[in-house]
């Protein structure tokens, strides 16, 4: 009688620490057998950010996505005041384009800044209840 034996392979990082003052992420390669057994297939260590980015890339992209969020929140900011403020604004078309706008500038406060702290670090550093 011939038994099979399904095993399922899995690539995840496991811990963050810091040796000699330095970043390391530990990444560890592993088979999990049908039975709950699990072999430790390879072990790896690599500095930096988990996302693979240098410092001067992080500093870059940073830079770039804070400029950009800038110009989405007060560009949207202007729409909106604009169409309020303005009494020959104030008619059916400007109303859905005051509505974008309001959907451009949540978008610019509360999702930009944790997007670019997950694409920068490589993961998800807010917890489980975000």
């Amino acid at each position: 009688m011939l038994r099979h034996t399904y095993c399922t392979l899995l690539n995840y990082t496991v811990e963050y620490t810091r040796v000699a003052k330095k970043q390391v992420w530990r990444t560890v390669e592993f088979v999990r057998l049908e039975s709950g057994l699990g072999f430790i297939l390879k072990e790896s260590f690599r500095q930096g950010y988990p996302s693979g980015f240098t410092v001067l890339e992080v500093s870059i992209i940073c830079a770039a996505v804070i400029v950009l969020t800038a110009v989405i929140i007060i560009g949207n900011l202007l729409v909106i005041i604009a169409i309020f403020s303005e009494f020959a604004l104030q008619n059916v078309q400007n109303w859905f384009v005051a509505s974008l706008a309001v959907a451009d500038l949540t978008l610019g406060i509360f999702v930009m800044p944790f997007s670019l702290a997950q694409e920068v670090m490589g993961y998800w550093i807010f917890g489980d209840i975000w």
